[in-house]
Formats: C-alpha cells, sequence, structure tokens
C-alpha cells in the first residue's frame, strides 16, 4: 500500500483514507495529485481524454488554428507587404550610397598604403643605422627581410615585403640624394601623377 510522508515532521502513515492533516503535528497539507489513489473508471477515463487530447493535435498539425497563415490570410498579407516596403528601402539606400563607398574604398587604399610606405622608410632608416648603407638597387627592399651578406646587418627588420593594395611591389631606387620609395597607385605605372610617395620625399 502507499505510504506517504508529512512534509513537516517526517512521520510516514498511509494514504488510505487520503488525509488532510498529518497524525503526527496535525499541520495540513495537499497530497499532489499523482499520490492520490484513483478507481479504475478515472485511470481509464484520464488515458480517453489524453487519447482525444494526442488525435486532436495530430490533426491540427500541432499549430493553433489562430496562428496558421491558412486560416488567416491577412496576417500573411501584412507580413509580405512589410518585406516589399522593407526591401525597397535597403536597395533605394544601397544605390544612394554606392558612389560614397567608392570613394570610400579608394580612400582607404592610399591610406593603407601610407601606412605601409612609413614601415618601409622607417625599416630603412634602421638599415641604415646598422650597415652604414641604404640597401642597392639590386638588394632591394628584400635585404630588409633577408640577409644580402652585409656587415652589422641585424633584421629582420621587417616580417615580409607585400605588395601595395594595387598589387604592384613598391618602387625602391637608390639615389645620391637618399632613396625613393613610392607606390605606383592605381595606374601600377611608376613616375605618374597617381603616385603615393613616403612621407619623406
Amino acid at each position: 500500500m502507499p505510504r506517504l510522508r508529512c512534509p513537516y515532521c517526517c512521520k510516514i502513515f498511509d494514504q488510505d483514507p487520503a488525509p488532510t492533516h498529518c497524525p503526527g503535528c496535525e499541520k495540513a497539507f495537499v497530497v499532489p495529485p499523482k499520490l492520490r489513489k484513483t478507481t479504475y473508471r478515472e485511470r481509464q477515463r484520464m488515458r480517453e481524454k489524453i487519447a482525444r487530447d494526442s488525435a486532436r493535435q495530430r490533426r491540427e498539425g500541432f499549430a493553433p488554428e489562430d496562428l496558421r497563415l491558412g486560416r488567416r490570410p491577412s496576417v500573411l498579407g501584412g507580413i509580405v507587404l512589410f518585406l516589399l516596403l522593407l526591401g525597397g528601402l535597403l536597395v533605394g539606400r544601397a544605390n544612394r550610397m554606392t558612389p560614397a563607398a567608392g570613394e570610400a574604398r579608394r580612400f582607404s587604399r592610399e591610406e593603407r598604403t601610407s601606412r605601409e610606405l612609413y614601415a618601409l622608410r622607417t625599416a630603412l632608416d634602421r638599415f641604415r643605422e646598422a650597415t652604414g648603407r641604404y640597401p642597392t638597387d639590386a638588394e632591394g627592399l628584400k635585404a630588409l627581410v633577408i640577409d644580402p651578406g652585409v656587415t652589422g646587418w641585424n633584421g629582420h627588420y621587417v616580417n615580409v615585403v607585400k605588395p601595395d593594395p594595387w598589387r604592384t611591389p613598391y618602387h625602391y631606387a637608390l639615389k645620391p640624394e637618399g632613396p625613393d620609395l613610392r607606390s605606383c597607385g592605381p595606374d601600377s605605372q611608376p613616375f605618374t601623377a597617381d603616385d603615393v610617395l613616403s612621407d619623406l620625399q
């Protein structure tokens, strides 16, 4: 026979008849429904109700009638209209911003080129401090990464020498007045109007 334990004094007693007060401490409590004794007929009714609810949910596709789009076409129409309006606004805004975005991209390339030229010029000055001279035209900017066999070389002065943002190698030439270091710019041709020079030239 099922037995119960009082939640207050922990006394154990039979649940038949269903108690409303603990026989030990006389405090009132409620027996949970799943612990209450039920008759065969009550259990049968509960099973039938569960089976009916399951069959109804299967027929309805597990969705309440009010939430199914087929029963509420006005909701579906409102969602479609909102998405069309939102798409139109986004396309219009993108079209207005395209020229400005292209200008910003060009400007960012020039900014990046200036930063890379500054880093290379600083590395060339450190090379000169260590070896007493700048790299020759034959050694080029590679001398900042790989030892060309010069006494006093103490590199790496940079980790890698990459092409400029337009995928053209940086132009380097040693002149009597100092190194000529530049990016060839968008046209990839040196000594033209769109060249980007290092700050010290």
